[in-house]
């Protein structure tokens, strides 16, 4: 008995069969009908497709480090935030303490020319 070649064709004809057999209706037949473009893209470039476990995982992991990033950026997003609060803080204080000063200033001024205008 000689076995045959199964050719890329081939097996492609066999999975469009298998989703046709299994029709719309099934669990397997929508996920193979969405998966075979992609299925059949690597197997025309001759790359094994990945399994959909090494997929799953992957895309678990990406997610997984798109939360602990996505984390960070928030935390240091807040402590920006909490520094320009402060900043701010201190800039309006130094700011108010100056005011202050200046109308003292001012004020002594204006006392000093009253009492030379009531001489």
């Amino acid at each position: 008995m000689t076995a045959t070649t199964i050719t890329k064709t081939d097996e492609l004809a066999a999975l469009r069969q298998l989703i046709d057999l299994l029709g719309p209706d099934s669990y397997l037949g929508p996920w193979l009908a969405d998966a075979l473009d992609y299925v059949a893209a690597d197997i025309r470039a001759d790359i094994r497709p990945a399994s959909p476990a090494d997929q799953y995982r992957a895309a678990t992991e990406w997610r997984i480090q798109t939360e602990q990033s996505c984390r960070q950026m928030r935390d240091e997003a807040r402590q920006a935030l909490d520094q320009a609060h402060a900043t701010a803080g201190a800039i309006t204080g130094a700011a108010e303490i100056e005011a202050e000063r200046i109308r003292g200033r001012v004020w002594q001024q204006l006392h000093q020319l009253q009492r030379e205008l009531e001489r």
